[in-house]
């Protein structure tokens, strides 16, 4: 296998987790692969969120939000 194949096998299985984990409302799980001083663009204002603190509290007032199951559609 090729350097390039397993680089990309391990973020397919870094995001299958992270989908796992969301679909779970794992906030933990899904904070987890997360660098602390992300940055990152959001559905709701003011739209670009810096550090995990931050994304974290705005992912979780999203998994509030959520009731009964959830998936994602990642096809």
């Amino acid at each position: 296998m090729s350097r390039n194949a397993a680089e990309e096998q391990k973020v397919r299985a870094l995001f299958a987790d992270w989908l796992r984990t969301s679909s779970a409302l794992d906030i933990d799980g899904a904070m987890r692969p997360l660098d602390p001083d992300i940055h990152s663009y959001e559905h709701v204002a003011p739209l670009q969120y810096r550090g995990i603190d931050a994304i974290r509290e705005v992912c979780q007032q999203g998994f509030d939000l959520i009731k009964g199951d959830f998936e994602w559609d990642n096809s």
